[in-house]
């Protein structure tokens, strides 16, 4: 029996090196491809030119030749408003990304994310041009506090934001990490709304990149839309009972799809 389970470990662990390295080649060779016309569109800042070629055809083809479709759960009353907002969501994986790519398809929106990202290959790109994303570092407070002050003013030009409350990739996914308060202090100075999202499943489609032999396969991402939550008439003494009442929401979400886990 022990064999057995050894060799179907083995097994497992082979496969997910083989697709890991079969996700970077992709992400690689696609990147290759469209990193000249986006290295171009930055430079020209024709932001929303950018954004239709990104969420049109680079992102589109990562989820084909990857094979990671989509699976929206609409929850009742579920829409992205017309004019800005503020997405929040737990961040299981970087397939996260990918994932608000596709739903945000059409839109032009920006992500709040950590500073390291500036040295990413290819997604560096629209990290360090100042008019793009936004870096942060968290555990400085004065670059934290400029980092959402230039957010802020994404969303005075009309753009919705995407923030991942966490702050990091949770390490014991699905069980999130403590909420940071910024998003939702961004929401209630801006009066506009917040827009929960759940990531189920992506945490086991695929692992840290730095982790060869975690699970990494195809399959279905799994996401919850939940309905935009009003800010209008908040003011900041509201900013905790904002807070808990998104991560409660998303947290519901994950207790319904791993029960006996939350149980533990």
């Amino acid at each position: 029996m022990n064999s057995v389970y050894f060799a179907s470990a083995m097994l497992a662990g082979i496969f997910h090196v083989i697709y890991k390295i079969w996700f970077a080649l992709i992400f690689m060779a696609i990147g290759i491809v469209f990193y000249p016309f986006a290295w171009l569109l930055v430079r020209l800042k024709f932001t929303r030119t950018l954004f239709f070629l990104q969420t049109y055809f680079w992102w589109p083809l990562l989820q084909l030749f990857l094979f990671y479709p989509i699976k929206r759960i609409k929850k009742q009353g579920f829409y992205f408003p017309e004019g800005p907002f503020v997405l929040v969501a737990n961040h299981q994986s970087y397939l996260d990304i990918l994932a608000i790519f596709s739903l945000m398809r059409g839109r032009v929106f920006f992500f709040l994310g950590k500073e390291s990202l500036k040295k990413f290959p290819i997604i560096g790109l629209f990290f360090k041009a100042p008019h793009l994303h936004v870096p942060i570092i968290r555990e400085n407070k004065s670059d934290s506090s400029q980092s959402l002050k230039i957010i802020a003013s994404r969303i005075d030009d009309g753009f919705p934001i995407v923030i991942f409350p966490e702050g990091t990739q949770s390490k014991m996914a699905p069980v999130m990490n403590p909420f940071k308060a910024g998003a939702f202090k961004v929401a209630i100075e801006k009066q506009v709304p917040v827009v929960p999202i759940t990531f189920l499943n992506n945490y086991k489609l695929l692992s840290k990149v730095n982790k060869l032999t975690g699970p990494t396969r195809p399959g279905i991402m799994k996401v919850v839309c939940h309905p935009p939550i009003s800010t209008r008439g908040m003011v900041l003494d509201d900013l905790l009972s904002l807070q808990e009442k998104v991560q409660l929401l998303i947290e519901q979400d994950l207790r319904e799809a791993y029960p006996k886990l939350y149980l533990k």
